[in-house]
């Protein structure tokens, strides 16, 4: 009876009770959609945050540039390069500054040359050249292709043995004579023949092997010791007995170590790598070296899915490891090309003519076995061939008398990690400590994109709770004193005829609770379906840059799998149901 009455008396003032639950419904739905999508964007920082990362890649500028001449013997003139020149290194501990804060690195990385013969690398032993004793078939000068007869093969290409070939000292623009009746070794390598003369098949130019690269850790060019740069010299009787002769030695058997060689990357994450930065390269088996695995400088690696599969590997076994070269100047991936060739742009022995002897002999646990996606990027910023990965700390000792090459610091080999959404305070940081001979590129697979929505998000978030708590409040203050305080003369009739104070206080307030409740689970529900339709229709523009040139920024986004989508969407309904049950419930109080 008496909430009858209350009902009836609001349906005497049907215009102020409607413009009531509008208004309140319209509240509510402001105040649910601020606080679910307030909800909904704290639940997407944390997926981004476990997803994205956030590197820096650093490349020395270099100073000057200088233009190198070859001789061409085709062209018979010289071909001019341009080859960058540094006038000091910048040391790593630039990058060390108190502001900047570092998930990971900086470091600067190397590949180490690992003799292992024990196990099948699958590698061209052409492509790198051959060493041979061979004869001309007359006296001539190899300013342009002659014929000479191999001898005898001493590295490379057994098959070549008693074939002829023809020679040019191609690079060279005063060859010397070879007669003919006389035997040479030569350190030879496949060259593109001249220019209408395609039908004479492969032609051979010098490798220009006995001579040394190795340089000091700062690297500076070691001066003593073989810094000749010579391919051929005549073979008399003893010759292999003399000083000169045990150098083709040493070389032939630096050749043999090279071929059963693989590269050792050192690392302190595989995310500042960029082939697993950028998903090119993917754990298959087993885990990913553990944090403390690489704080410690566990003896733990991970190895490519084609060495493990050729040598019947698997996660847990034992591989050994016997590092005996460093290269600071160039990659796994520019070096040990996928395709089974390879660079060589360092000599493999050192400044006393002889093979670099192993520095580190080591025997470590196979954690984790990585693939490479079909497509990857190769050269110096893609995996090499049979390359294994292990902590830079894992390696005890000093590799100071066993660089080979060394160059400033590199994209490829020089990057660190950072929080994500703090490139631009790194940045200002950097224009204060830093230096103009360092240029840094940021790659963040789209977090800066995405962050910028998601602030939006929050932006919009907060003005529609906040807009629709002020509204929720003065509505509820405006219509409260409209139903209540203006009832005295209600109040007054019905305590006329009978009624308690609290049977007058419940027929005042039972119908204002009712149209309460239901503007609040109405407006917060509505607030709910907006949330979601928002949620659904908000689109990110999507690109992949593998460029890594020199801009400032570039953004990446990995497609999310379809079980997380699901996963995302599900648990931001049910979110967005119990913000919104909370709400009705608060407002209604």
């Amino acid at each position: 009876m008496i909430l009858w009455n209350s009902f009836r008396q609001l349906n005497r003032t049907p215009v102020k009770t409607i413009l009531f639950l509008l208004l309140l419904i319209a509240a509510a739905a402001f105040f649910s959609l601020g606080g679910n999508l307030f909800k909904l964007n704290s639940s997407n920082i944390k997926l981004y945050e476990n997803t994205f990362t956030t590197i820096g890649i650093v490349e020395q500028r270099a100073s000057t540039i200088k233009e190198e001449e070859v001789w061409d013997a085709e062209l018979k003139e010289y071909r001019m390069y341009s080859v960058p020149e540094y006038n000091q290194t910048v040391p790593l501990s630039t990058l060390r500054f108190e502001e900047a804060e570092y998930i990971a690195g900086p470091e600067r990385r190397c590949y180490y040359g690992a003799y292992a013969s024990e196990y099948v690398n699958d590698s061209d032993s052409l492509i790198d050249g051959v060493i041979v004793e061979a004869a001309p078939l007359k006296d001539c000068i190899p300013d342009g292709p002659v014929r000479l007869r191999i001898e005898r093969v001493l590295y490379g290409a057994k098959g070549l043995e008693g074939t002829e070939i023809w020679f040019c000292d191609h690079f060279n623009p005063n060859p010397e004579t070879l007669f003919e009746g006389k035997t040479y070794v030569m350190s030879l390598r496949e060259y593109a023949p001249h220019k209408g003369m395609e039908d004479i098949g492969t032609e051979f130019v010098p490798c220009y092997e006995i001579h040394t690269t190795q340089v000091t850790p700062e690297g500076k060019r070691i001066e003593e010791g073989i810094n000749e740069n010579y391919f051929c010299e005549e073979v008399t009787d003893g010759f292999y007995n003399t000083e000169r002769g045990q150098l083709w030695l040493q070389l032939m058997k630096a050749k043999a170590m090279w071929i059963d060689s693989i590269p050792v990357t050192v690392t302190n994450h595989t995310n500042l790598l960029m082939p697993f930065f950028n998903g090119d390269a993917y754990i298959c088996k087993g885990q990913d070296i553990k944090y403390d695995e690489y704080q410690n400088g566990t003896k733990v690696c991970l190895i490519s899915n084609d060495f493990a599969k050729r040598n019947q590997l698997e996660v847990g076994d034992s591989l050994h490891l016997m590092l005996y070269y460093a290269n600071y100047a160039s990659s796994a991936g520019e070096d040990f090309l996928l395709t089974g060739g390879r660079r060589q742009n360092y000599n493999l022995l050192n400044a006393k003519g002889e093979v670099y002897p192993v520095f580190e002999d080591s025997n470590y646990v196979i954690t984790g076995i990585y693939d490479i996606s079909s497509g990857a990027s190769t050269g110096e910023y893609g995996m090499g061939k049979n390359e294994v990965i292990i902590p830079q700390l894992s390696v005890k000792n000093s590799d100071e008398n066993n660089i080979v090459a060394y160059e400033p610091m590199k994209g490829y080999n020089t990057s660190f990690q950072i929080p994500n959404g703090q490139i631009k305070q790194f940045l200002s940081a950097w224009d204060k400590v830093g230096t103009d001979k360092l240029e840094i590129t940021f790659y963040d697979k789209g977090y800066s994109q995405l962050q910028a929505g998601i602030e939006n998000m929050k932006n919009m978030s907060g003005i529609f709770f906040i807009a629709g708590l002020v509204m929720v409040v003065s509505i509820l203050f405006f219509f409260s004193y409209l139903f209540i305080t203006k009832q005295q003369k209600r109040t007054a009739i019905e305590r006329s005829l009978g009624f308690s104070k609290r049977q007058c206080m419940t027929s005042i307030l039972s119908g204002m609770l009712l149209l309460i409740v239901s503007g609040s689970v109405i407006g917060c529900t509505t607030g709910a379906i907006l949330t979601n339709k928002i949620a659904k229709e908000v689109e990110f523009e999507l690109y992949y840059d593998t460029t890594y040139g020199n801009s400032a920024v570039s953004f990446e986004i990995e497609e999310t799998s379809e079980a997380q989508e699901k996963d995302v969407i599900e648990n931001g309904l049910t979110d967005m149901i119990q913000v919104s049950a909370g709400m009705a419930v608060l407002i209604s109080l």
